[in-house]
């Protein structure tokens, strides 16, 4: 009996590739969606199981929870995961069910009569989180399902269950809902304050009732104590903004009035717009204690702003509050649409990785945080410039039309850092979901300590019943619908003094130098002391020493007190040899002569396209680091606290589990590739630099427990790479080099790659046009250093493409950096004299092409187009095309090849060649070649195969006879013979592909 809707969903316990699982309790208290396949190595099916890892997220907002099934075995399950995950350029992150038994598929009626008795039909089924089917869904085999029209679903399903509304035809999120005929009109206007639109009795409209998950969330505590700490940083913060009399400004995320408060004071007419109704209510409460009747407070959800009355506003402000918004482009489209053209929007973004309080805050309550409520999107994705500016572009705004700047807040609170933590506690959501955690998990006092500790060791109060943090943010700036904007912040200084702090920068980089040179942060790490007292343990002129430190208490890496005595400030911490995210050797190493003398050579570069320290030390740069190895040891020390966040963040951002091994190119002290090993604990890794490079790595490998995964291989990456892994990864690598030395470098990697293997390029990703970015000026180092550049992904798409890669997909992460992967360009031709719009994709299925234009004569007719037979040096021409930089045959060349060995080749091609042989001698033929190519070389064989099942190929089987009566023992063969013979020869992966006419191409690839 078929399953309709509202019955509870069948329960079943079975084997899955994430482990076997009890279906209501995998579910738990989520949404459900449960989807079948025909079978595994379909080729539609390959490509929605791809589409819904990509949308993995989007489900995951929603609280669903995603898993499929096929009467395949667990076996096959997991070999089709590996091809999604090549083919569709993903990684698989949700269960297939194996149901060879097919309990699941009669459970869900899967298997119908028209389909076959094995078969399941392509299913869709929507479950509650109260376990009944809320949707179904019947896909014939050829058409795709539309998982965004499965979401558009849910978010009706999920908003109809908490409302008494249904959806509309043609609804999409946002749009206004049809009331319920239940309700009552009196009841509609109590249920529904946003508005009640009445088209008939039946027929009545109100918008969207808000559905934000962080709303509980921000109602649970009280904001007003821990916001009296911000309220002095947020008047001066205010003061920035440019504010006039009379200007009108939106305030999202307000609080109890932070800013808002602020800004009606200057004399701005402003609304407050707050989540949480306490927030809302303390906001007012102040203004009408102030006597502002220029300000106002009302409840209301940055995505969905509909309900203002006023949606024109010249200033839309949120500091640290729209962020939090569950849906990132829906708060961004709000805030661009209630802004009147030429007007601004102003945020404030806490920065991931950031060394100051809230950054490492949320680090810390991370660990404790359980998972966060359903919807909820991680505010320190805010911080990373390459997302905003996504988040804006989809609202329509330019690139160019959006500023970037970190600036810092002082907070201060005439309270204990200890009594803070306990504000924070009663206010700030993740550390408050935090600690109602640890302390179901006994660990509260850790969780207390630990925080404690932070906000101990960032106090700069010299009260001691005080504190006073610096907390680091990142500053944007977003004019809509006008001007661009032509600086990057609205001045403080008048231009000339602008520009005479650019010109002078070079002063602060010589005093940070030598007061690393002096190593004055480790001899103040015990306390406060004098000039006097350092002088005599660093040897130098004390009245000369202490004005340095006095500039460096300018510059705020100390503090001077009335002694005159100088304590280390957090900045200052960081300059310490040993500590945890120093910044002592890169000082050392940016800031010292060579480096510096370099970059004063950067005219010479501009004018010459060469390296400026080439040309000031007669050698590129990493030969001089070859014969200068402490030098080298300091930059790979350099390298590590540059991008220190880096590795963890790479780490999070891709997943790695998927592969068996990773070979770190260049990769140094292997800090990158143990980060990564350690979030894919089933693969092994190879870290391969020059000799002098690695020498220091085994220390740190073996610190980190990885010794028996990490083997260290010394050579030129100039020369080759170690061969037969699965992913290869350049950190800072690419970057580095001229475009040819690029080739080279990739060229190794490509050749050296398995079938299907990954590219990893570890670069900042520059975004094109005005945006403002840290690699735009690191490009310049790169110009006169080494002489390489820093690229668009534009343009390391072009780059990849030359060296026989297909850039899939850049993965940002939360820093500079994202993860470009790219994977061998292929094509398959077989099918290009049927689809001359170009084939893609790496495998047998699935293969791509663009829709097919009908001729009119077809239209008309339903016919079939003639087509001619292609030559076949053409179609081996266009099929191996993504080697088009290696050689194929590097020179016309005679030989007996049962006494010769072939020569060395990326492709060897046979046509009509091994059937003319018996066993032994195809045996032969078959292993030579093997010998002959490199890893992911191919052997083609152009053959009239025996078991090809095309109408027009007799060819194969008269073939056959005539072997046997022209030659005796030589015969013809099928693919599964050629695929046999290759496996026992070494060969890994197989295809066949069919060509005009009786022959095939059959590929084997090493």
């Amino acid at each position: 009996m078929s399953l309709r809707l509202g019955d509870v969903a069948p329960n079943f316990s079975a084997a899955t590739t994430e482990g076997t699982i009890d279906f209501h309790q995998w579910l738990g208290n989520s949404w459900g969606v449960l989807f079948s396949h025909p079978a595994d190595f379909t080729p539609v099916c390959t490509t929605e199981l791809g589409a819904v890892a990509r949308t993995q997220d989007e489900f995951e907002k929603r609280n669903v929870k995603v898993i499929a099934v096929s009467v395949d075995s667990l076996e096959a399950h997991r070999d089709w995961v590996k091809d999604i995950n090549e083919t569709q350029a993903v990684r698989m992150n949700f269960p297939v069910i194996a149901d060879e038994t097919r309990q699941v598929a009669a459970a869900y009626d899967m298997i119908h009569p028209n389909a076959g008795d094995k078969t399941t039909v392509r299913s869709v089924f929507v479950i509650g989180p109260d376990k009944k089917v809320k949707l179904t869904l019947t896909y014939p085999d050829e058409t795709g399902r539309n998982f965004l029209e499965i979401l558009r679903a849910i978010d009706a399903l999920q908003l109809t269950a908490n409302y008494k509304v249904a959806t509309p035809a043609d609804w999409q999120p946002g749009n206004d809902c049809i009331i319920s005929p239940a309700v009552s009109d009196a009841d509609a206007e109590k249920l529904f304050p946003r508005g009640v639109r009445k088209v008939r009795p039946y027929l009545r409209f109100t918008p969207q009732p808000p559905t934000n998950p962080n709303k509980a969330l921000w109602e649970k505590g009280d904001f007003t104590r821990i916001a009296a700490g911000m309220r002095e940083s947020g008047e001066a913060l205010v003061r920035t903004f440019g504010i006039t009399k009379g200007l009108k400004v939106l305030d999202l995320g307000c609080g109890d009035g932070t800013t808002a408060i602020p800004a009606a004071r200057l004399g701005a007419d402003v609304l407050g717009v707050d989540i949480a109704r306490n927030l809302v209510e303390a906001g007012n409460k102040r203004a009408r204690e102030q006597g502002l009747r220029n300000c106002r407070f009302q409840e209301g959800d940055a995505t969905s702003l509909r309900e203002l009355e006023d949606q024109s506003f010249d200033l839309v402000v949120s500091i640290f509050g729209a962020m939090f918004a569950p849906k990132p482009f829906d708060a961004v489209k709000e805030m661009v649409r209630v802004t009147r053209p030429g007007g601004r929007i102003i945020m404030g973004n806490w920065i991931p990785g950031d060394p100051t309080l809230v950054a490492q805050l949320l680090k810390i309550s991370s660990a404790y945080t359980p998972p966060p409520p359903a919807g909820f999107v991680s505010p320190m994705t805010w911080g990373i410039e390459n997302k905003v500016i996504e988040r804006f572009a989809a609202a329509g705004v330019p690139k160019e039309n959006i500023a970037f700047a970190r600036e810092t807040l002082t907070l201060n609170w005439p309270r204990l850092p200890a009594e803070v933590v306990a504000d924070f506690r009663d206010y700030y959501g993740p550390t408050m979901n935090a600690f109602a955690a640890a302390e179901e998990n006994g660990r509260a006092a850790d969780l207390q300590r630990e925080l404690g500790e932070l906000f101990t060791r960032h106090n700069q109060s010299p009260s001691k019943d005080a504190t006073s943090i610096r907390a680091t943010f990142q500053r944007v700036t977003v004019t809509v619908n006008g001007e661009p904007r032509k600086t990057r912040l609205q001045p403080k200084l008048p231009p000339h003094a602008q520009l005479m702090e650019m010109a002078t920068a070079h002063w602060t980089s010589r005093i940070v130098y030598v007061a690393a040179k002096l190593g004055l942060a480790d001899h103040l790490a015990g306390g406060p002391k004098s000039a006097e007292e350092l002088a005599r343990l660093t040897g130098t002129h004390a009245p000369s020493l202490y004005r340095l430190m006095r500039t460096l208490a300018h510059l705020g890496l100390l503090s001077e007190d009335a002694g005159p005595r100088f304590t280390l400030t957090p900045l200052g911490e960081a300059l310490k040899k040993n500590a945890t995210g120093s910044a002592y050797a890169t000082v050392l190493t940016l800031a010292s002569d060579w480096c510096a003398n370099s970059f004063g050579k950067l005219l010479y570069s501009v004018q010459t396209g060469k390296s400026g320290f080439e040309k000031l030390m007669g050698m590129p740069v990493f030969d001089w680091f070859g014969q200068n190895p402490e030098t080298a040891s300091l930059f790979s020390e350099t390298m590590v606290g540059f991008h220190g966040a880096e590795p963890a963040a790479v780490a999070a951002a891709y997943d790695f589990s998927g592969f068996k091994t990773i070979v770190d190119v260049g990769g140094a002290t292997g800090n990158l590739l143990t980060t990564v090993l350690g979030r894919a604990p089933g693969a092994r890794g190879i870290l391969y630099d020059l000799p002098h490079v690695v020498r220091e790595a085994p220390a740190l490998i073996q610190s980190r427990g990885l010794a028996d995964r990490v083997t260290i291989e010394a050579g030129s990456f100039f020369e080759g790479v170690p061969a037969g892994a699965d992913a290869y990864l350049l950190s800072h690598i690419i970057h580095d080099w001229s475009e040819a030395q690029c080739l080279t470098i990739l060229g190794h990697c490509r050749r050296a790659m398995n079938p299907g293997g990954r590219l990893l390029l570890i670069e900042m990703v520059l975004p094109p046009g005005n945006a403002p970015h840290p690699g735009k000026v690191l490009d310049m180092m790169m110009l006169v250093g080494p002489g390489g550049q820093e690229r668009t992904e534009q343009e390391y798409g072009a780059l990849l493409g030359r060296a026989g890669f297909r850039l899939a997909r850049v993965v940002p992460a939360e820093s500079a950096v994202s993860v470009i992967e790219a994977m061998p360009a292929m094509s398959d031709p077989g099918t290009e004299r049927l689809f001359p719009n170009g084939v893609g994709e790496v495998k047998p299925y699935p293969r791509f092409t663009s829709q097919p234009d009908l001729p009119a004569e077809v239209a008309k007719t339903n016919g079939r187009a003639a087509t001619s037979s292609p030559n076949l040096s053409s179609i081996l021409h266009t099929t191996f095309g993504f080697w088009h930089s290696k050689v194929l045959l590097t020179a016309t060349a005679s030989g007996d090849f049962f006494k010769d060995p072939p020569p060395k080749a990326d492709i060897i091609t046979m046509g009509m060649i091994l059937h003319d042989w018996n066993l032994e001698k195809k045996m032969h033929l078959i292993r030579a070649t093997y010998d002959a190519l490199p890893p992911g070389g191919a052997l083609v064989a152009i053959e009239s195969l025996i078991d090809d099942a095309r109408r027009e190929n007799t060819q194969g089987l008269l073939m056959s006879l005539n072997m046997l009566i022209e030659f005796g023992d030589a015969f013809d063969y099928s693919g599964a013979d050629f695929r046999k013979w290759c496996g026992e020869a070494g060969f890994k992966r197989f295809e066949v592909n069919h060509l005009a006419g009786s022959p095939s191409a059959a590929v084997a690839y090493k």
